[in-house]
């Protein structure tokens, strides 16, 4: 597991990572933090359940140890994209259902118990590998807001469907995205990327409670994704992706007003940003992938880098989704093929409150600009510097007669990091 360490302010520790799955392929795409200070998943399951793929729904604990989980789905494919809280207490769910000559988005309504109170599926026959659902949120009215397109992530065409509260359809239009967010004022913002325009171009566009547009904008030149979208407390709006660097595909913040004319736009490291959440101080804070590794970037209100952090292994690993905890962290859930039983699991990992430590910004630590911060064999420690490793009593210790525990690194006469070995 991997941390950069070029940054403004020491990461959060990571409080605890998880593994979940089988021997065959599981990912989670959703989290949500329950009532009573646990979480709850959605994603799918290929070592589990009825079918090839199955919807897969994990309530955790606060610690991340599994209360139950449970499997929606028959033969074929069903797939949860997105799980949100409803004023019921239970849960929404929307996903893909593929099955035959029957292929659509997949509604899946829930308790909190996880029990099944109604499934919708809207689609057309066969239109088999085509529609899929990629967000739902619960409207002030009661109803539902979903939004995909084909392949079920908005990358081909796209869709907006307006539900009420059993589900049933209100109206439908092609201007949806990967990801929809009600506004104060009752509408309802977009953000998703134009995969019929040659540039492929990060787009946001808001339309009024029948689904007609109010404004579309594009962004990012000449080319861009458009990931998630959120709206801040003076009714501007923050929405994440990634643009074309020239060399690669950087992770992009944008802030626009209101109207969607841009206010400022910030460009971070190599990757993708999947997902954005607000944190408590006014800020943000993004997860996504980076070089097969999984990222976080933490900013302030301006976009501007308070620590990033990176984490990862061998294997293909990334995050879908974030959000700010109640305890002042945060906690993202993804996939991995580095840990875990099989070819992919789920992988969450929960990072503690900012700590807010000024660091040396200069420090190299490798040709990477990476250190190891947890770690098993021997401390690889960085060449040409005063290095020291202290243990939690304030004993220095040599690397070479570390155990399993918790150490404190001295470079050049300052404490820069602290390292963890397993076994």
């Amino acid at each position: 597991m991997l941390l950069a360490v070029c940054m403004f302010a020491q990461a959060p520790d990571i409080l605890w990572t998880k593994t979940y799955g089988g021997v065959m392929e599981d990912i989670g795409y959703s989290i949500q933090q329950t009532s009573d200070g646990g979480y709850i998943v959605a994603g799918y399951t290929e070592s589990f359940g009825a079918g090839e793929k199955d919807v897969w729904i994990l309530r955790l604990d606060s610690l991340g140890d599994t209360l139950r989980t449970k499997t929606y789905g028959e033969a074929g494919w069903d797939l949860a994209a997105s799980i949100q809280h409803t004023t019921d207490n239970g849960y929404i769910v929307v996903g893909t259902k593929v099955f035959c000559i029957l292929d659509g988005v997949w509604l899946l309504k829930i308790s909190d118990y996880g029990d099944t109170l109604w499934t919708k599926t809207i689609g057309f026959p066969g239109t088999y590998g085509g529609w899929g659902g990629s967000d739902v949120k619960q409207t002030s009215s009661g109803g539902y807001v979903i939004t995909g397109g084909a392949g079920g992530h908005g990358w081909g065409g796209t869709f907006l469907m307006r539900t009420d509260a059993l589900g049933d359809t209100l109206w439908t239009n092609g201007n949806g995205g990967n990801t929809v967010q009600e506004t104060s004022d009752g509408n309802f913002v977009i953000a998703g990327t134009n995969s019929f325009s040659a540039t492929h171009e990060f787009y946001l566009t808001k339309v009024d409670t029948l689904g007609t547009v109010l404004w579309y904008q594009e962004y990012g030149s000449p080319h861009s994704k458009g990931t998630d979208v959120l709206e801040t407390s003076d009714d501007s709006l923050t929405a994440c992706g990634s643009s074309w660097g020239g060399v690669s595909w950087d992770i992009w913040l944008i802030r626009t007003d209101a109207n969607g004319d841009t206010l400022w736009t910030k460009r971070f490291c190599e990757g993708v940003a999947h997902s954005l959440d607000k944190t408590l101080d006014g800020g943000y804070i993004m997860v996504g992938e980076t070089s097969e590794d999984v990222v976080f970037i933490r900013t302030d209100s301006l976009g501007d880098t308070l620590w990033t952090a990176v984490y990862g292994g061998p294997g293909y690993d990334c995050l879908y989704s974030v959000l700010q905890t109640s305890d002042g962290g945060c906690i993202a859930v993804g996939e991995t093929s580095s840990f875990g039983a099989g070819n992919a699991d789920v992988w969450i990992v929960k990072l503690g409150p900012d700590v807010g430590v000024e660091e040396n910004k200069n420090i190299v630590f490798d040709n990477e600009n990476r250190f190891t911060s947890i770690f098993r064999g021997p401390l690889q420690l960085p060449e040409g510097k005063k290095c020291r490793a202290f243990d939690i009593t304030g004993r220095i210790v040599e690397p070479i007669n570390m155990i399993p525990g918790i150490y404190f690194l001295e470079i050049d006469g300052k404490i820069v990091q602290k390292v963890v070995k397993i076994r």
